[in-house]
């Protein structure tokens, strides 16, 4: 039986069970949490047991398992996640990667191909080392790569993380994860380098494609055969509930329900905004609004409950077997 890597250790895909494909459990900043202590409401004190809570309540509400796309660069940390997702009854799968829209962070302007001490690209050992040693040297495997395509596009720093993701991804056969700027069609870009790349589109999710309505943008990715990210709901501010859902509709009226996953791209804690901002701005954007609101929703609107199952059951599974 095919395995997933987890924080629990390896897992079989046929547990995967009902999955949330794109969520995050804290986004920290770290360096200036290390100046600031305290930015921006972070207590981590209160904020573990809160998320803990939080998180049980998402297995309560018939989730089995959630993969935690925050490489380093989103603030990705054994010592907030393991307490937090402890005893909650998640599978969880961790990501190892990059995350930037435009630069790398300091040194890896000096260090790797064209830079001033040349040499092979660094970030590819860094990858290396998360999958064979763990996270932090823990043990912890990664079950999944991460990289970014925003609104700059394939900025010089940027495509060098998008590569160095794609040797990795061949090398270790560990699936794919490309967050893109759907209003800027970023999901093309991906689509260029993993052709020049040689990698099958069929590995890659596509993040953040939700956020578009244009359906011939979408089906042009889903041709491909990469697995498209419906993951922001909730985020209203971004993108409204129902242009959200009737985008869904329409893909799975065109036979796409097979190329699709839906979640939230959500979090229990985030120093990025003031305290109490998120609810305001978008009340819904939470773990729990593709089980309450979106499926209902959905279904109400036709689609049928199989092509919920392919969405939230199948598709994961299929995606994580792929070798």
């Amino acid at each position: 039986m095919p395995t997933i890597a987890t924080l629990d250790g390896p897992l079989d895909t046929a547990d995967l069970g009902t999955v949330l494909m794109h969520e995050h459990v804290f986004n920290i900043t770290a360096e200036i949490q290390i100046a600031h202590p305290g930015f921006n409401g972070w207590d981590p004190e209160v904020e573990i047991p809160k998320a803990r809570e939080e998180l049980r309540g998402v297995k309560e509400a018939g989730i089995d398992t959630i993969v935690e796309l925050s490489p380093i660069g989103l603030g990705r940390s054994l010592d907030l996640i393991r307490p937090a997702c402890e005893g909650t009854g998640l599978n969880v799968v961790l990501a190892t990667g990059l995350y930037t829209y435009d630069v790398l962070p300091r040194p890896w302007h000096f260090s790797g191909p064209g830079t001033l001490l040349d040499g092979d690209e660094p970030l590819d050992e860094l990858m290396r080392a998360d999958l064979r040693d763990g996270i932090e040297g823990s043990g912890i495997v990664p079950g999944i790569l991460k990289c970014a395509i925003d609104a700059d596009g394939l900025t010089e720093h940027v495509e060098r993380v998008v590569r160095s993701v794609c040797r990795i991804h061949k090398e270790s056969g560990a699936p794919v994860c490309i967050h893109t700027a759907a209003q800027h069609e970023r999901g093309t870009d991906a689509l260029r380098v993993l052709e020049e790349e040689g990698i099958d589109p069929a590995r890659v999710m596509l993040a953040h494609c939700g956020d578009s309505t244009d359906i011939e943008y979408l089906e042009r990715l889903a041709a491909s055969g990469a697995l498209l990210g419906m993951d922001r709901f909730g985020l209203d501010v971004l993108l409204a509930f129902e242009e959200r859902v009737s985008t869904v509709v329409a893909m799975c009226e065109r036979g796409h329900a097979g190329r699709m996953i839906l979640s939230q791209d959500a979090n229990c804690f985030s120093d990025w905004f003031p305290p109490g901002l998120s609810e305001q701005v978008s009340p819904n954007w939470h773990f729990l609004h593709v089980v309450r609101d979106v499926i209902p929703a959905l279904l109400e609107r036709g689609v049928s409950q199989d092509d919920v199952d392919l969405m939230m059951r199948h598709n994961a599974r299929e995606f994580f077997e792929r070798a």
